[in-house]
């Protein structure tokens, strides 16, 4: 069964000058009339050169992003892990922002409490979890972003590298973290420059080139096309 789905799916990217609608023909191609579907449990690696448009195909599959031509669609409960700060509102400190993740996900107030507090302890911010966001460095954000995806399991998980940013120590617990939240029928689609994390999280590979894809097939076939 479809979770995530594209059909002749593009996003084109504003040139100047060009119609700010962004129509098809005003701007250069991003994602260039992508089909894909993943279906239900399956675990995906997304592979590609700086540029490819891996972060975008991403998005999109998120819902963040609507294309600009052809559709996409998004079946399921959905967190990601993307760039550090993205979702994160800077004038709120770590807890508020993590209590308004919880609210907006649903999460029963009599709960909340008890997720809060592992996930302080899990972040191990000391004093910045109440501190405003925008104090936060880089990697604190990226901690930030990553624990709160993961408080709890999602029919959908999609990763960008978000914990990439962060010191060694923490990416072996996040690591550990996200094997603890991929349930059996959770949908993973997981960009990475990780080729071993691919192998060990993926059974399926999409390679991208220029906004195309060049090849979807099995993880290692994929990565073999990428190192090639």
């Amino acid at each position: 069964m479809a979770i995530l789905q594209l059909q002749s799916a593009s996003v084109f990217r504003p040139t100047l000058g060009s119609d700010r609608t962004n129509k098809r023909g005003s701007g250069n191609a991003v994602l260039n009339s992508l089909t894909l579907t993943i279906e239900r449990g399956e675990r995906v690696g997304i592979l590609g050169r700086n540029g490819a448009g891996k972060t975008t195909l991403l998005r999109l599959l998120a819902g963040i992003f609507a294309p600009n031509d052809g559709n996409a669609s998004v079946d399921g409960d959905t967190a990601t892990i993307l760039d550090s700060g993205f979702g994160v509102e800077p004038w709120l400190s770590g807890r508020e922002n993590a209590v308004s993740r919880l609210i907006l996900t649903g999460v029963p107030r009599k709960e909340r409490a008890e997720i809060l507090h592992e996930l302080e302890t899990f972040l191990d911010l000391g004093p910045y979890f109440d501190e405003p966001t925008r104090t936060y460095s880089t990697g604190m954000l990226a901690r930030l972003v990553f624990g709160m995806a993961t408080v709890r399991r999602h029919a959908v998980l999609i990763v960008d590298e978000g914990f990439g940013t962060v010191d060694d120590q923490f990416q072996d617990a996040a690591w550990l973290r996200l094997n603890s939240v991929i349930g059996s029928t959770t949908t993973l689609v997981m960009a990475s420059h990780n080729l071993d994390q691919l192998r060990k999280h993926c059974s399926r590979g999409i390679v991208l080139h220029k906004g195309r894809i060049v090849v979807d097939s099995d993880i290692e076939t994929a990565i073999g096309t990428y190192v090639g």
